[in-house]
């Protein structure tokens, strides 16, 4: 009887602490949700719009077609981030990669002489909503912006097997990777697609970066923690 009551004890002081546990990470996992909406939100940049909005306008009494095509990615660009905010599960890459291609897509038109290669030889996955079009933007206005020949991006996605793997390299400025990354809004957009890889599919992300030879994002997702359907 003592050693059975101690037994049921045991369970019992281990089903409390499991309990415990569970509710810590609902709870982080609540938080991480909230700041999720945030961060997306916080994509939807007002001048963004503004500047869209007015190479579209722009571009209605220059270039009909090339007006209709900015319209068709900027609505496709704004309904990936409003869907976004509601949505609390990973989404496939390519989805992903096309919001990318909407977002650049209008980039493009004010900023021509940038260029942006895609080579999504891997795409069976799934990553955190939101998680790209960062970096992209992040390549765009810290590494690009300022070169008087544009440069370019690369955005790969691979495998080894067991993991996927995202690069997303630029040819810009670069920074130096030992100072720690400014408060601006871009790069503490960072560090949140960081945190939102990790749990929510158990990711990763390395900056490779050098002071005038460009800025390289590595992502990488365990396989064995995406869905058997993708």
């Amino acid at each position: 009887s003592y050693a059975l009551a101690v037994i049921i004890l045991f369970f019992l002081l281990q089903t409390t602490k499991e309990n415990a546990l569970q509710l810590q990470m609902e709870h982080m996992k609540y938080e991480l949700l909230e700041k999720d909406v945030s961060v997306m939100r916080s994509q939807i940049q007002p001048h963004f719009l503004f500047n869209a909005l007015n190479t579209i306008s722009y571009l209605c009494g220059e270039d009909a077609e090339k007006a209709q095509t900015a319209v068709q990615n900027f609505s496709e660009y704004l309904r990936t981030n409003l869907d976004s905010l509601s949505n609390q599960n990973p989404v496939s890459f390519m989805r992903e990669l096309d919001h990318v291609k909407n977002y650049m897509g209008i980039e493009l038109l004010r900023f021509p002489k940038i260029r942006i290669l895609y080579m999504p030889e891997f795409t069976a996955f799934e990553l955190p909503p939101l998680t790209l079009q960062p970096l992209v933007e992040n390549s765009v206005k810290h590494g690009l912006y300022g070169k008087e020949n544009g440069g370019l991006i690369i955005l790969k996605s691979t495998t080894d097997g067991k993991n996927a793997i995202i690069t997303i390299s630029d040819d810009g400025e670069g920074f130096d990777p030992k100072k720690p990354l400014d408060t601006s809004r871009t790069h503490i957009g960072l560090k949140n697609v960081e945190k939102r890889l990790y749990y929510m599919c158990k990711g990763s992300m390395t900056i490779d970066s050098a002071i005038g030879k460009g800025t390289k994002i590595t992502l990488t997702l365990p396989l064995q923690s995406q869905k058997s359907d993708i």
